[in-house]
């Protein structure tokens, strides 16, 4: 899949994918993909929508054919946000648009979602399997306050679904994975761990340029 766009945007250039005519599009769709994906994730997807919709893609900083930012501090949430205007306004500019995220990328989008910055922007949102940090910090606050069987239970099945989280914020693991052979092990342990046959094609310094999984 081939870029049809370079987007800059607060230090780093957004590889960018369109599909359908904005002309005649009943709507315009921002699909956001999550870790570790890249745009062609939605490219079936995409192909499918074009046919009412003008759907847009693009691969998040450090991803696909997207540059990589200098700094770690540059994946903050805010950077992310800002990534997204960057695309629709240099794709849909004075557009509200439907914004449908994943996994990460939904957890990023709900960072634009409610920022009043873009809040004439969105005409909805669908987020798939990524929850915001908010709702999640009450969610297990609720359950913390009440410290029953059940509570405790449902905290303990969600960390343990939550380990690679945990294990990409500990110093130096995370990017000496990736150094080091991290493409042929991360599949392994989602496969034992998580029940997902996993795909990724690396390219330079790291980056993912694609990936396709599946439950079985």
């Amino acid at each position: 899949m081939t870029p049809q766009h370079f987007i800059p945007s607060a230090g780093v250039t957004l590889a960018a994918y369109t599909w359908g005519n904005p002309k005649t599009a009943k709507a315009t769709v921002v699909l956001i993909h999550g870790y570790p994906d890249s745009a062609k994730i939605w490219q079936e997807m995409a192909e499918l929508l074009a046919n009412d919709y003008y759907v847009i893609s693009y691969d998040v900083r450090g991803s696909g054919e997207s540059t990589i930012p200098k700094r770690i501090k540059q994946y903050d949430l805010s950077y992310l946000r800002q990534d997204l205007q960057a695309v629709i306004d240099t794709l849909a500019p004075n557009q509200k648009v439907h914004l449908v995220a994943h996994d990460w990328g939904s957890i990023q989008t709900w960072e634009a979602v409610t920022e009043p910055s873009l809040q004439d922007r969105i005409a909805s949102y669908t987020s798939a399997s990524g929850p915001c940090l908010d709702h999640m910090g009450y969610w297990m606050r609720q359950r913390l306050s009440q410290p029953n069987a059940k509570a405790v239970g449902q905290l303990a099945k969600q960390f343990s679904h939550s380990w690679y989280i945990w294990m990409f914020h500990l110093p130096l693991l995370a990017p000496n994975i990736w150094r080091f052979g991290g493409e042929r092990l991360w599949p392994i342990m989602l496969e034992k761990f998580e029940g997902i046959i996993l795909v990724i094609k690396i390219g330079k310094e790291g980056k993912v340029l694609a990936c396709h999984a599946e439950h079985y």
